[in-house]
């Protein structure tokens, strides 16, 4: 026993407070998200009579909406800090969440689902906030215990809010509203401004302004949004489009397609952290291209599997390859920003992931009506392919780019 508390304490020292508090936080408050969000189109389709082509409209809305604050928020995280764009989406949320408990009608549903995507500057916020307070050699890990409290709810949430649903919609909307009412109190007592400053070469700081110019003109970040965003493709093809070709074409209902996203969940929970602490040895480049080997190899092999069993092992496969691109892509993209524009950083990187999930199952949707249900399948291999190559490329030609944090960006406001 005091060895196991010995362990436990030395971890809680490797990171900042605020690493644990934002992890403490995220396990709840994801908890609650995930009582409801998986439900919802249920809900909007037999509560509010709204069919299905209606439900993906009104969902789409959501989505734009998060493209929209993913643009926005960036700037906005750097201009005026971490932790007031981090209270504002929690308020947002709490709103938007109660909101949901008393729609009665899809235009009030709909208006309530485009202010809840605005709510995506939340992971913008955590992930720059994340970045200020960590060593650059501690980050892979700080955001792999993220991704552990992120799916911790994901497991959770659904079996508990599968109950409550039942009961009443209502009621899994408010206590969703209250985690979040939780988290917000969290984040108002206990968090503190980690902005860092950046410092010109004259003594002053330095501003980049809000804009995305210094970022556009950023040709090897460019470069690695492109790989990220084609095997983002890879994975989103078979996240969104598995659980209809499993019922249409093998006859899988969609109780087992939930126990695959289960092993997903599981094997994160489990195995994140451990996997992020052995990869902080690696460069990231070379751990991103076989994590898009991973991915490509597990959407591809959907193709030529036609068993239960075969689909749980690609989606192992593809989960090995989210277990090696997740935290690796988040660290990264943490060492390339210039400390002054890690918000902006960071949306560009959430935008890339919003665009893969907007386009991916457009272009898989296609290569299976017009090429057969296997080409779905073989394009997104095709697509992991190209990223493999891409990072593999990156890694080669572009030199590790790390920039100091600011002096007192880990303790600031302690």
């Amino acid at each position: 026993m005091n060895r196991l508390q010995s362990r436990i304490s030395n971890l809680r020292q490797e990171y900042s407070p605020l690493v644990w508090i934002l992890f403490g936080g995220e396990l709840f408050v994801s908890t609650g998200r995930f009582l409801v969000f998986p439900f919802l189109a249920i809900y909007l389709n037999q509560r509010l009579g709204v069919s299905l082509t209606a439900v993906g409209t009104l969902l789409l809305l959501s989505s734009s909406s998060a493209i929209l604050a993913q643009i926005v928020g960036g700037p906005f995280v750097d201009r005026f800090g971490r932790r007031k764009a981090l209270l504002a989406a929690a308020a947002l949320n709490i709103g938007t969440l109660s909101a949901f408990a008393f729609a009665g009608t899809a235009e009030t549903m709909a208006f309530i689902l485009f202010l809840s995507g605005l709510g995506a500057v939340f992971d913008i916020a955590i992930n720059a906030m994340i970045a200020d307070v960590t060593p650059a050699e501690k980050r892979q890990e700080a955001y792999g215990l993220m991704r552990i409290a992120l799916n911790v709810g994901a497991a959770v949430g659904p079996a508990i809010g599968g109950f409550l649903v039942v009961v009443s919609y209502s009621s899994a909307f408010l206590i969703a509203a209250a985690a979040e009412a939780i988290y917000f109190i969290l984040i108002f007592f206990r968090t503190w401004e980690t902005k860092p400053v950046a410092a010109s070469p004259s003594g002053g700081t330095a501003s980049r302004g809000v804009g995305y110019g210094p970022l556009l003109r950023d040709g090897p970040y460019l470069a690695f949004l492109g790989a990220l965003l084609l095997g983002g493709m890879a994975y989103a093809i078979p996240w969104v489009l598995l659980s209809v070709y499993l019922k249409t074409t093998q006859g899988i209902p969609e109780n087992m397609f939930g126990l695959l996203v289960t092993i997903n969940a599981l094997m994160v929970v489990f195995f994140q952290y451990p996997v992020a602490r052995w990869l902080t040895r690696f460069p990231k480049m070379p751990v991103l291209a076989a994590a898009s080997l991973f991915t490509a190899i597990g959407a591809g092999s959907i193709a030529y599997f036609n068993t239960y069993l075969l689909f749980v092992v690609s989606m192992v496969v593809i989960t090995i390859g989210e277990l090696l691109a997740s935290p690796t892509a988040s660290a990264y993209v943490a060492d390339a920003a210039p400390i002054d524009m890690r918000g902006r950083y960071m949306a560009a990187m959430s935008l890339s992931f919003g665009i893969t999930f907007g386009l991916g199952p457009v272009i898989g949707g296609w290569l299976n009506d017009n090429l057969g249900p296997q080409a779905m399948w073989q394009g997104a291999m095709i697509f992991g392919l190209l990223s493999t190559v891409g990072f593999a490329l990156l890694g080669r030609w572009e030199k590790p780019r790390v920039e100091a944090l600011a002096p007192a960006s880990s303790t600031l406001g302690e």
